[in-house]
């Protein structure tokens, strides 16, 4: 089975979280917004209005989320080392 999007999210969470502690930019309050609108947090008991159920029948897409978020989660962790 592959990764939930929100899986992927929470390690992306903590990457930015820790390199915006770092740089104190607004950033994180975008990126908070940006990943509660479309779902990309919920998981559990709210399933339902996840992205991850949203993409249910849209495996490429929601391939591309997960690719999007790995590579944000390797950038925010080379940001933080750089720092």
């Amino acid at each position: 089975m592959p990764a939930f999007i929100s899986s992927v999210y929470a390690t992306c969470h903590g990457s930015f979280k820790q390199l915006i502690e770092i740089v104190q930019s607004p950033e994180f309050d975008k990126y908070k917004t940006w990943v509660g609108n479309v779902g990309a947090a919920h998981a559990g008991k709210r399933y339902e209005i996840s992205l991850n159920y949203r993409l249910r029948e849209a495996s490429f897409v929601r391939d591309q989320v997960l690719a999007f978020f790995n590579t944000l989660v390797k950038n925010l962790s080379d940001a933080t080392s750089v720092v």
